[in-house]
Parts: structure tokens; sequence; C-alpha cells
């Protein structure tokens, strides 16, 4: 994962982050508010050598006192120190708590010892600070005088700036512990989304699907608010992304192996629910408007929806043609809203793949192949059924269907691996129900005149041959 798939990612969920980063820094200041008040009260200490005879001795006295300011750092907070300031201010806590509580610093070159004790009451705070610079200087003067009589110590200690009790409490304040609370949450926002998305299988990519599928992703087709009351959106005067994206369908299949004509495509998915056949209904109506002959054949005899889609009737179709019940041509019916031709289902049967994967299906689609430019067969899902795998080496190329964030990489690459178990390699795969990243786009550009006939997509050599849009009506070989 890159830079700028990590921040393109980030900007998809910048929601969810801003929000966690506000919760983050609700929470600091609530720890701000919970938290009782601390107060620090500050003492400074100052040793000096005793006074000295001549400059040397006065040097010597410096470096003396420099060298002695940092053993007497450590005893601000050692045992003898504040077990006696225990003693003495009768404090309810042991000499090892009121350590904790006690930091005693002093700058680089300095004989300046600043005390600082944290306590909940301000007034205590500047009592135990002093108290400590005076036991500080007794231990100090004992350590420091030799033993001997009238000896006087070369080193002193004393309180040069006594405590005062604070008027305000300590850091860390308000703004402080918001603003590390927003930083963690922004910091655990922005991981939790990048790990989800290194983790996540879902087909988010159309380059991850390609390199997974090893074909093409010959398009991704955006959502439709449409498509909740209908599954056909794409006719000849629709607009908008959704029904661009079935135009650029309609001209990259063309284009997918331009040497070798596709009249039969099967169109199948994965698992269920992926969108294969609101992508034939959807197809099939925009090859219509380029003037091809089409014939849509609903070969999901697991659960039929295509003739539901297309307004035709489903009682009558396929499955009766494969049992000798109808005869092939009065099994077709014409979807006027779409303009194509449709082979419904028909009646249910007991063994859809035995039938599917029979002479008369080949036979079937042989015949639909003489008699029409384009077939699409819809066909029940991939990895739930053996329909598809038995009839994919029938037609001349297929179409993988892969809804956005519904399938995962693992089943499209067992997708594949099962049509390539019957020596089938896929067209090309296409993702249905993608977010509309560019409609905005789309609704700023204003297009010139609608285009006339001549100007519809015009035939490509090698790829679905187009006719004129009389001979679909006129052919007697096609029901109207």
């Amino acid at each position: 994962m890159t830079i700028a798939d990590c921040l393109r990612i980030l900007r998809e969920r910048w929601l969810a982050i801003v929000l966690v980063t506000l919760l983050g820094g609700a929470a600091g200041a609530g720890v701000f508010l919970l938290l009782p008040p601390r107060y620090t009260a500050h003492a400074t200490l100052y040793v000096s050598a005793r006074g000295a005879a001549d400059t040397q001795q006065a040097y010597q006295g410096a470096q003396l006192s420099e060298q002695r300011v940092r053993s007497y750092t450590a005893l601000v907070t050692g045992q003898r120190v504040t077990a006696t300031v225990v003693r003495e201010l009768a404090l309810p806590e042991r000499p090892e708590d009121l350590a904790d509580r006690v930091t005693a610093t002093s700058a680089e070159n300095s004989v300046l010892i600043d005390v600082a004790v944290r306590d909940g009451y301000p007034d205590r705070a500047a009592l135990v600070a002093n108290r400590i610079g005076d036991v500080m200087t007794q231990v100090v003067a004992e350590m420091e005088t030799p033993p001997v009589p009238d000896a006087v110590a070369p080193v002193a200690l004393r309180v040069v700036e006594p405590a005062v009790a604070p008027d305000r409490p300590s850091p860390p304040g308000l703004v402080l512990l918001a603003t590390v609370g927003a930083t963690v949450g922004l910091a655990l926002a922005c991981g939790v989304v990048l790990a989800r998305r290194l983790l996540d299988v879902s087909v988010r990519s159309a380059e991850r699907l390609e390199e997974v599928s090893g074909v093409p992703t010959l398009v991704s087709v955006p959502t439709d608010v449409a498509l909740r009351s209908a599954r056909l959106v794409a006719t000849a005067s629709a607009t908008g992304p959704f029904a661009e994206a079935f135009r650029r369908l309609r001209t990259t299949l063309a284009y997918v192996d331009a040497a070798r004509p596709r009249r039969v495509v099967l169109v199948t998915s994965g698992v269920s629910g992926e969108g294969k056949t609101t992508t034939v209904a959807n197809l099939a109506a925009t090859l219509a408007t380029a003037g091809r002959r089409v014939l849509v054949v609903d070969a999901d005899l697991r659960r039929p929806m295509l003739a539901e889609s297309l307004g035709v009737e489903p009682t009558v179709g396929l499955a009766d043609v494969l049992v000798g019940r109808v005869p092939f041509e009065r099994a077709l019916q014409h979807a006027g809203s779409a303009g194509v031709t449709v082979l419904a289902a028909g009646c249910p049967v007991p063994n859809p793949s035995e039938l599917l994967a029979g002479d008369g299906m080949t036979a079937l689609l042989a015949s639909a192949r003489s008699r029409f430019d384009v077939v699409l067969v819809d066909t029940a899902p991939l990895l739930l059924f053996t329909d598809a795998s038995a009839l994919a080496p029938a037609t001349d190329g297929v179409l993988l269907v892969c809804r956005y964030r519904t399938a995962t990489y693992p089943r499209v690459a067992e997708a594949v691996h099962a049509l390539a178990t019957v020596s089938v390699r896929p067209l090309g795969t296409v993702i249905t129900a993608s977010p509309p990243s560019h409609a905005g786009e789309y609704a700023d550009y204003r297009p010139g005149p609608p285009p006339t006939a001549s100007t519809v997509d015009a035939p490509t050599v090698g790829a679905l041959p187009a006719t004129p849009p009389q001979r679909a009506q006129t052919d007697p070989r096609v029901p109207t």
C-alpha cells in the first residue's frame, strides 16, 4: 500500500476519523474534570563554599559547590530527609510516598537547587517544601562539618527563596489533556482504518481485482437510485453515470478480442446478490440501442429473475425448449422496454445442471448464434452451483460480475479457478454498485445536441457485429 493509497483510504473514512478524534478530545477533557487538582510549591536552595582568601580559593570553592549540587539533589528525596519530614509534620503517608511527590532539579553549572512538592492542598505543599529545605540545611551541615572541635564546614546550604502556597492547580491543564486525548484518538482512528483496509479482502479496487483474477476489469458500474424500483435503467434515453457505464461496457466488450467475435456471452458471479441479472438486462438494452439484435437467455433455472426485470411472461422459456415441450421460436418473447428478445427460464426442473450441459443446450445456442448478433446468458452463481461451469464451454466468453465490498478476492480467485477447470478464461470482470466517484463531474458537464442515428457507436472489425435498426424489425426470424 502506497502513501497515496493510505491518504485515499483516510479521505474515504474522514467522518469516522473526525468523530474518534473528537471523542478522544472529550475523553481528555473528562480526565481533567475527574482528576483532583494538584498544586506545586517551589523552594530554592543555595549551595555555597566558605569565604576564600584569594581568587584561587574562590574558584576552588565554586567548583566544590557545583560538585556538591549533584549529590544534594539526590539527597532531597532520600530516606533520611523524607522520613524526618513525615515524622515532624505528622503526614498520613510513608516516606516513599512523599518521595514520589517531591522533585529536586538543578540547572547545569548552577549552585541553585529547586525543590518542587506536589500536593492536593496548596498550603500543605508549601509547608512540606519549606520543611524539606530546613531539614536539608541541617543534614548538609551535619555531613559537611569535620568531626573535630571548632571545625567549620567547607560548604553550606541555605534556603534563599521559601515556598509560597500556589494559587492555581499545576499542569496538565484542560487544554493539554484535551489535546493529548485528541491526538491519541486521531492516531488510533487512522491506525484502525488502515489496519481494517489491510486486512479487508473485499473487492474495492479495479487494479487489485485485475491482479487476483488475471483478466481486465472492463467497467465499474456505480450505484443508481432507480435500481431500487427496477433493474432496467440503461434505456436508450437514459443518462447519468450508470447508463454511461454500460455504454462503456458495450464498447469495451467489442475490443476484448477484436480478432474473435463474441456472439454468445455468459454472465455469472461468484455468489448471489452481486448484480449479474441487473448487468445482463442493462447490457442487453444498451446493445439494442446500438442497433444490434440481442437475445437474452435466462439460464438461471434455480432462481430466475430476468423475466421480471424485462417485463415478460416467466412461465414458458428455456426449460420448456430443452425438454421438448415448446419449440425454440415459440418460446421467444419481445421485451419492448429494452428492445431485446428474451428467452425466459420457463418451468421448474429438478436437474438444471444436467439440462444445461446437454446437447440440447449446445444446439440451442448454435441456433441463437445464427439468428442474433449477440446472445447474453444469465446463469446461477458460479460458486454455489455447477450450472455456469457446465454451460461456459459452449459460449464464446464469460463475464464475471463482482459487487463492490460484497465480493472478496479469495472468492474471485476461486471463481476463476472453477472456470479454468473447464478450460475457460473469463473475458473480464465487472464491478457493480461501486461508489459514484465521478457523479459530480458528470452533472457539471453540459452535453451538446443528442446524437443522431449516424453517430451511434460504429461496429468494430472483428467485434460484436452491428446491424441497422430496420433489420431487427423486418427480419422474419426475429419474433415481435
